[in-house]
């Protein structure tokens, strides 16, 4: 069976905020300083925004604020993410279009089922700073106020060009590239009936991707998916986790012995 994955401790309360964050213990506020800086240097890398001053934001644009998430993962890495309020963006103005699909819980059953039958490897994907990846449109880009942390002149504020997480387009414009890249530089096909799930046929069988936001499970043969992940790794930074172990907050366990396999859910 395949091992479960338990929370280092499940009592551990994070930080709500970056001012909280900056009371913690030496130690650990050390690694969530770390963990903004990690942050900062991806949106930088991935020219998510650039610095304008506040007289030059458009008539009519409002800027927005943020907030810094902080979350100890399950092995135990500390991880700060900048959030956006785009729950201040105004319809029409900063988005029009804001709808993303997600894989259906129906579809995820009816690949595990052929995952068993025809006894498939399964690996899971995540894409890094996902939705830093998806392009806003001109017309849509945000206008955001310094965020805790950020070293930024009183009369400048930041232009946002990319789907900074939190926005309400970001899932939309992150789903709209990855899955565009699938299709026409890995050969995927789109199924019609769940645009979350994607299909092509490899050199010794079937490669089905599931997309749900920024998570991927992956079914096929072993050499088959290692090629998708080359070809995937030629434009986005992804990590793989091997074995599909949990998926969704569901744990997966397979039986070894037959072709069985069990969702749990705590």
């Amino acid at each position: 069976e395949y091992a479960l994955f338990s929370p280092v401790e499940s009592d551990y309360k994070e930080p709500k905020n970056f001012k909280s964050m900056l009371k913690c213990p030496p130690d650990e506020r050390d690694e969530w300083l770390k963990a903004v800086q990690k942050e900062f240097d991806n949106c930088e890398a991935r020219q998510v925004w650039v610095r304008v001053k506040k007289k030059d934001v458009p008539k009519g644009r409002r800027l927005i604020g943020s907030k810094w998430v902080f979350k100890r993962k399950r092995d135990g890495r500390y991880t700060s993410r900048l959030v956006a309020l785009g729950y201040t963006q105004i319809p029409g103005v900063d988005f029009t279009d804001n709808f993303s699909p997600v894989i259906h819980d129906v579809t995820l059953k009816i690949c595990l089922i052929l995952w068993l039958i025809l006894d498939l490897d399964i690996d899971q994907m995540d894409v890094e700073t996902a939705f830093l990846e998806g392009i806003l449109a001109e017309n849509e880009y945000v206008y955001m106020y310094k965020p805790d942390g950020m070293n930024l002149e009183p009369d400048e504020c930041l232009e946002i060009h990319k789907g900074l997480y939190g926005l309400v387009q970001s899932s939309r414009v992150f789903y709209l590239k990855f899955s565009t890249y699938l299709t026409e530089n890995c050969d995927f096909s789109r199924c019609k009936s769940d645009q979350c799930l994607f299909f092509k046929r490899g050199k010794k069988g079937i490669i089905i991707l599931l997309l749900y936001v920024d998570d991927s499970a992956i079914f096929g043969y072993r050499g088959d998916i290692n090629e998708t992940f080359v070809l995937i790794q030629r434009n986005f930074k992804i990590t793989t986790e091997g074995k599909l172990n949990d998926f969704l907050g569901c744990d997966i366990l397979r039986q070894v012995e037959e072709p069985v396999c069990y969702l749990l859910q705590s």
